[in-house]
């Protein structure tokens, strides 16, 4: 392993709180209060009364920022007064760690692992490794831990249906449960579609789930569709695991004929946290052109040197 100095490791916080500025910003000064730690984006959705802190730094320093932060959600935030749009088990919800440089997956998820421990033996909070931490990858993914929620959660905890990989062996009150892996660079934006009705929003979802039979593409795709009245416009949200198999450009281009059996046209995308710049078009267009296509600056103006990783960083991520 290479020295602290020359590692560089990825955490894409997800905190159960979009709607309270003055915690986000509480959570945003954690990490930046963290010497040589980054706080490099900050996506903040009030509908999905949710927060995504891209946190750059070495393992100690990230590590670290996540902490401070566990430690301040349990005195600052409460699960059970938590209502939005984006499915969540917890406030912590979702911690998952990326090696970017001078570290292994295969080394990041062995300190990661004792991480998990620790930090439910010190705090009491519940985790469940999810996806290459856990010991049945194929089964634990985000979608198989949230379905039906915290409520349902609880009680497929009873039956022993799922089980709490570290600490207590139920949801906290406050808390709930954090679930946290170590994964590779994956893309999550959401389509927006020119209709408010969800139920039509939902058909398109699951059309597009229907097509993994049949297009080897999106086999590690994931769809589901909410209705955001801050945009005034349902969305198509997505998650590429793998950044190999489609770009996003390519994505975009599958759901505008889905939708289009529907006769709903697409009006621009947004993207959550940061992707490298492969992601967007796999080069096939300029970034220039990809933003265009994609339409990413249909909501706010996009950055590329803010939000494609390897422009940010100054590193050949893909």
């Amino acid at each position: 392993m290479r020295t602290k100095s020359q590692q560089l490791v990825e955490c894409i916080l997800n905190v159960s709180e979009g709607r309270d500025l003055a915690k986000i910003q509480g959570v945003s000064s954690l990490i930046e209060g963290v010497g040589g730690c980054r706080l490099l984006h900050r996506d903040i959705g009030w509908d999905a009364h949710r927060t995504v802190f891209t946190i750059i730094g070495n393992v100690e320093e990230v590590l670290e920022a996540v902490e401070r932060i566990i430690s301040y959600s349990l005195e600052h935030f409460d699960i059970r007064k938590h209502k939005g749009i984006h499915p969540c088990v917890g406030v912590t919800d979702v911690i998952p760690f990326v090696a970017l440089q001078g570290i292994t997956p295969k080394e990041l998820s062995a300190i990661v692992s004792r991480y998990c421990k620790y930090i439910s033996d010190v705090y009491g909070i519940s985790i469940i490794a999810y996806g290459e931490l856990s010991s049945n990858p194929s089964l634990m993914t985000l979608a198989h831990i949230r379905k039906g929620g915290i409520k349902k959660l609880k009680k497929r905890l009873i039956e022993k249906e799922i089980s709490i990989d570290y600490g207590p062996h139920q949801t906290h009150d406050s808390q709930g449960v954090s679930c946290i892996t170590v994964r590779p660079i994956m893309i999550a934006f959401n389509i927006n579609i020119k209709t408010q009705d969800i139920s039509i929003a939902r058909l398109i979802a699951k059309d597009l789930r229907a097509l993994r039979k049949t297009d080897i593409r999106l086999k590690d795709v994931r769809f589901l569709a909410w209705n955001m009245q801050e945009y005034g416009n349902c969305q198509i949200s997505t998650n590429i695991y793998d950044v190999h198999a489609i770009s996003m450009l390519g994505l975009m281009k599958l759901v505008t004929d889905v939708a289009g059996k529907y006769t709903i046209p697409l009006i621009g995308s947004e993207m959550i946290g940061m992707v490298p710049t492969y992601g967007l078009s796999h080069k096939e267009q300029t970034v220039e052109k990809s933003i265009e296509l994609l339409g990413l600056d249909s909501i706010e103006i996009f950055r590329p040197e803010k939000r494609l990783l390897d422009l940010a960083l100054g590193l050949d991520i893909v």
